[in-house]
């Protein structure tokens, strides 16, 4: 009962918000039994009315509108939108390959009440064997806490090996379901999500009691008990030894942001991926630091330069320097400072001292958007835009110090190479390439492959 009175609640003051946004006198300072009486009898066009205004408006509430129905439709509508959003040249898409990312957080947020990634892959699978459309191969989510789980027997009935359902997803393989045969395969990588509570190593250092959330992780019935960090490291180590072994690509987020508390968004930072690569158990893997940028600890003085080298990114320069023979990446996605003036003259002033002490850098570095957040952004282009964004990405990388050829390996060719894709690649490695597992995967539902040309 009190549960339902607070959502009663809640559910009051979101449509008082929303309809003061039409009235802005309405309700004001408080609802007054007759305003109370508008609110619950408003008839369905009257709401239809108003979700129309909220719309159509081009600020912060109706970007937000917009942003959140994003999640309600299809996801093949998803990639044809953005590929819309990259413009045209020729009468050609610009955008050669999109490689989304699916994120698996829910044991963190003790919710069972999700779409399983096994069945997101499903869906991703069949975007990836469309015979039109763009190209679309992404990141299968993968959770240590899952995998430490289901290795612990702390697992339902039905649930899958994460580590296999990883497998499915990436490597190409008839299987048998019911009295027909199913292909696997489609994906090229695989997405971890640190700030959620791991690090990407040396977990087993972390105390137990600052595994604080969820609530069940250090109970013996329904979460790991002791050692629970020993038990993440496991879990890691058996992805980062499978990637390592198969050429696959790993996207992690190196982001201060969104964890569910300070505490763990700090295990994103990038130091802890030092360690992984000084691990001789996993020779040649390849680690994309996504949402590089940002420069968090500098722009907040006015002398961002004084501090760059205090920064994430700074770790993540020193990463590229001293590994280059290996396939270490960063991108720079979800970048909202460069659609801002203020924020942007900063990070222009922080890149350009990275820059000028990495100058390597254009070799490491990556171009993304993290569309789906940074597209609810004020100033992030619309559609049929004379400037779309991979154009604003450009003049910032040109405004930093980078001549056209440094920037034309940031906005594709790098990504050829960590991807795997490009004919070196193929070369090198085969069928445990990238291109090797997208050649099979391409035959193996009759689709040409040809595209896969332009990386060579």
């Amino acid at each position: 009962m009190p549960e339902g009175f607070a959502l009663e609640i809640a559910i009051e003051h979101v449509q008082l918000l929303l309809y003061q946004q039409l009235h802005e006198d309405f309700g004001k300072p408080d609802l007054t039994p007759e305003e109370r009486e508008v609110l619950r009898n408003l008839e369905p066009f009257q709401i239809d009315a108003i979700a129309d205004e909220l719309y159509s408006r081009d600020d912060l509430l109706g970007r937000y509108i917009h942003w959140t129905l994003l999640y309600t439709r299809y996801r093949y509508e998803l990639a044809e939108e953005l590929d819309q959003l990259h413009g045209r040249a020729e009468q050609k898409s610009r955008l050669v390959l999109m490689t989304p990312a699916i994120v698996d957080f829910s044991k963190w947020l003790e919710d069972d009440n999700h779409q399983r990634i096994e069945d997101q892959v499903e869906v991703m699978a069949r975007i990836a064997r469309r015979k039109e459309g763009p190209r679309v191969h992404g990141f299968v989510g993968f959770d240590p806490l899952r995998q430490a789980l289901y290795d612990h027997q702390q697992r339902k009935p039905g649930d899958k090996d994460p580590m296999a359902v990883v497998r499915g997803a990436i490597e190409v393989n008839q299987i048998s379901v019911g009295q027909s045969a199913k292909t696997t395969g489609g994906f090229i990588g695989v997405k971890l999500y640190p700030p959620m509570g791991f690090q990407a190593t040396d977990n087993k250092d972390v105390p137990d009691a600052r595994f604080s959330e969820p609530s069940y992780l250090r109970s013996a019935d329904g979460g790991l008990g002791s050692q629970i960090g020993r038990q993440l490291d496991a879990a890691l180590a058996k992805l980062y030894g499978w990637c390592s072994a198969n050429n696959v690509p790993v996207m992690v987020h190196t982001s201060h942001s969104f964890g569910p508390n300070a505490d763990y968004e700090e295990r994103a930072d990038p130091i802890f991926w030092v360690n992984v690569l000084k691990q001789n158990a996993f020779p040649g893997l390849r680690i994309n630091l996504a949402h590089f940028g940002h420069f968090n600890k500098a722009v907040r003085y006015n002398e961002p330069r004084n501090y760059v080298d205090k920064c994430w990114e700074w770790t993540i320069g020193k990463m590229i320097v001293s590994s280059s023979d290996s396939y270490v990446y960063a991108d720079i996605s979800s970048l909202v400072e460069i659609l801002k003036s203020g924020p942007s003259k900063k990070i222009v002033e922080c890149l350009r001292a990275f820059r000028e002490h990495f100058p390597d850098s254009d070799e490491r570095l990556l171009y993304g958007t993290d569309w789906s957040m940074i597209a609810q952004e004020e100033r992030f282009p619309k559609l049929l835009s004379s400037k779309p964004f991979p154009d604003l990405m450009t003049f910032f990388l040109r405004t930093v110090g980078y001549n056209d050829s440094q920037i034309e390996k940031i906005m594709f060719r790098n990504a050829a190479r960590f991807l795997g894709l490009s004919s070196d690649e193929w070369e090198k490695f085969g069928e445990s390439s990238t291109r090797g597992r997208l050649e099979k995967f391409y035959a193996a539902h009759d689709l040409p492959a040809d595209w896969m040309t332009v990386f060579d």
